[in-house]
């Protein structure tokens, strides 16, 4: 009874704690797939498809296909989303200091809790492309880059041949630039119908899963490993109990004259 009543306790504490788990994990989650999404593990060299439920790990590449899509959650309250577009190569470089790679393709950010002082910040071959807050998309195809800002307010510089940086721009709400390769970002123009349509259904679309990570994502599993891990504690400690005891009274029996029959 006792030990029942101790495990009830700590899975009531883990349930407590496992609002908090994704945040502070090194991992992201994928909530939301369309079409053909492939994962690849850092150092793996085969691709696997990604489900939603994932996790996405520090180094991890995310690849769509034709009419595909993939978003991954920064933070289990899917406050800070990064959505994958078709035909895109994606590779998440640090989730703690909000850093990825954009290989190939485009990107939509929503970043809607990011610290004070802190950004969004994804590389391209062409540019570096950060959000402060809330919203931006940045797409590459190899020779040039474009980054545009639909909330708030972003940032942008090239980068030159030998890998330095070019002088930054500044983007402002609803507009974008293009960065050209090995040249500073150029002139501002405003966003065009298509693409402010491209962010109003993101949204829309997220606001319609947000949540979905809490019921169906790492979290689950790791309130489940926490008591598997638990668990065996608690059932070693238990052993050891056991054989204490079964020492002790053998040495009083013993000690008495009687032999203990195990």
């Amino acid at each position: 009874m006792k030990k029942i009543l101790i495990v009830l306790m700590c899975v009531a504490a883990l349930a407590l704690s496992a609002s908090s788990a994704l945040a502070e994990s090194k991992n992201a989650e994928i909530i939301y797939t369309k079409g053909e999404v492939k994962m690849q593990g850092q150092g793996d060299i085969s691709w696997i498809t990604a489900e939603e439920g994932m996790l996405v790990t520090d180094g991890d590449k995310i690849k769509t296909s034709k009419s595909s899509a993939a978003e991954i959650a920064l933070d289990e309250d899917a406050d800070n989303v990064i959505r994958i577009e078709e035909q895109t190569e994606f590779k998440l470089e640090d989730k703690i200091d909000k850093r990825a790679e954009l290989l190939s393709g485009e990107i939509l950010a929503l970043m809607d809790a990011l610290e004070p002082g802190s950004s969004f910040e994804v590389r391209t071959p062409i540019a570096v492309c950060g959000v402060t807050a809330s919203g931006m998309f940045v797409k590459t195809d190899g020779s040039s880059t474009t980054a545009g800002c639909h909330e708030h307010g972003a940032y942008t510089k090239g980068i030159n041949k030998d890998g330095s940086l070019t002088s930054g721009a500044k983007i402002k709400q609803g507009h974008k630039c293009i960065i050209y390769k090995f040249k500073s970002p150029g002139p501002l123009a405003p966003l065009s119908g298509k693409e402010k349509g491209k962010w109003l259904a993101f949204k829309k679309g997220l606001m319609g899963r947000k949540g979905k990570s809490k019921s169906k994502g790492s979290s689950s599993r790791k309130v489940i490993d926490r008591m598997k891990k638990l668990q065996e504690r608690i059932d070693k400690r238990t052993e050891i109990q056991r054989e204490d005891r079964l020492e002790k009274e053998t040495k009083e029996n013993r000690d008495s004259g009687v032999f203990l029959r195990v």
